[in-house]
């Protein structure tokens, strides 16, 4: 009786090693899993490229800002098979494994040590690759071949971007799908501010707040020139004045404007004052007049060497001010319409009438709707005389 309750004691703990034994197999080798220990400092990547024997392999980190520098690198065995050791371990982020031309895109959320990653060479651009030991790079792979088959399913890409619980994957997903559409904007935002949230001093964090800045900047032109054709009605202007009076361009309504983008420090825009004034002169009685927008202010690039102080900023846009209310005297720009927020080429109301060179002037017919958009008034081809006779 003792005897056979020592035999069924030592089949049972036979029993557990055995099951001890395929457990840590399972936590070594199976989802999620790699088959190769990992080291005690830093991470590696292993595994087999087929087709791809003797050649270099790259691990490049990919920014946001499309910049990218070599992470690691190795030489792949005449079989395919390749161990890429990472020694100061793998960042959160976007990196780029590249085997000559084909390229293999991977998120890696920074807890990796031991990632196993096999493909052959003529898929490995396609995400044809399997991914064991990253569930980052996983779960990123999985879905990416799923939303490349049908990049029009917006709400699937949103729900996958603004859920994906790598912050970065969620940035990248957005940037690659997103295709700066103005509907989707409140995403782009809400991604931005769950990389603020996890990643405060991240380069990526700050990358993605700049490509924001520049979306919200292109719907903006893009929404311009959509309401810039020629019939359409002229985006409102409500500005001040030099004296502090706000002028607004629909008060003009039931007369022919000419909208005129200039600036006290634009030779050809003083050099055209002369032919606009005369032009105002003649028709101000008939149903014609000026509104000037000056772009004057401080110049872009010199505001970061006023390092955001506001008196600085303040004297600056003062002295802007001065030589703008100048330019009006000297030139003797007759009409009382003249504005400018004093943003140079900052100016929302420049970039809302795509203005990116002066001078440029509209010319808005009595029932405020755009007739010519975009002209020089001193261009060979272009008769701003006969124009106003026609709309008069």
């Amino acid at each position: 009786m003792l005897l056979n309750k020592i035999n069924l004691t030592m089949k049972n703990l036979s029993l557990i090693i055995v099951l001890f034994s395929l457990a840590l197999t399972n936590w070594n080798c199976g989802e999620g899993g790699s088959s190769m220990a990992a080291p005690a400092k830093g991470s590696v990547i292993h595994g087999t490229i087929a087709d791809a024997g003797d050649m270099k392999m790259f691990l490049d980190q990919w920014n946001f800002d499309n910049t990218t520098h070599v992470f690691a690198s190795t030489e792949i065995g005449a079989d395919g098979s390749y161990k890429l050791p990472v020694e100061k371990g793998l960042e959160k982020g976007i990196y780029r494994m590249r085997i000559g031309t084909k390229k293999a895109y991977l998120a890696f959320d920074g807890t990796e040590k031991s990632v196993e990653i096999n493909s052959n060479l003529a898929d490995l651009d396609q995400f044809g690759y399997t991914v064991k030991g990253s569930n980052s790079a996983t779960q990123m792979k999985d879905k990416y071949q799923e939303l490349i088959a049908d990049p029009s399913d917006i709400d699937k890409i949103r729900t996958f971007a603004e859920n994906t619980p790598n912050a970065v994957v969620a940035g990248y997903t957005a940037m690659i799908f997103y295709r700066e559409q103005e509907e989707l904007l409140k995403s782009y935002k809400e991604i931005n501010a769950k990389l603020q949230r996890e990643m405060p001093d991240s380069k990526y964090t700050k990358d993605y707040a700049n490509y924001i800045a520049s979306v919200e900047q292109k719907i903006m032109v893009n929404k311009a020139s959509a309401s810039l054709e020629v019939g359409k009605v002229a985006p409102e202007i409500n500005l001040p004045s030099p004296d502090g009076k706000n002028y607004k361009l629909s008060d003009l309504k039931g007369k022919v404007v000419l909208l005129d983008f200039w600036a006290s420090w634009c030779g050809p825009c003083r050099k055209s004052n002369p032919h606009v004034v005369e032009t105002y002169k003649k028709y101000k009685d008939k149903g014609f007049t000026v509104f000037s927008v000056s772009l004057d202010g401080i110049h872009p690039r010199m505001l970061p060497n006023l390092g955001g102080d506001q008196e600085k900023i303040n004297e600056q846009k003062e002295a802007a001010k001065t030589k703008w209310v100048a330019a009006i005297k000297r030139d003797q720009l007759l009409w009382d319409t003249h504005v400018s927020d004093l943003l140079h080429w900052n100016s929302p109301i420049a970039k809302m009438y795509n203005v990116r060179g002066i001078p440029n002037t509209y010319l808005i017919d009595r029932d405020g709707k755009i007739a010519k958009a975009g002209i020089n008034p001193l261009s060979p081809t272009f008769n701003l005389e006969e124009e106003i006779k026609k709309l008069l």
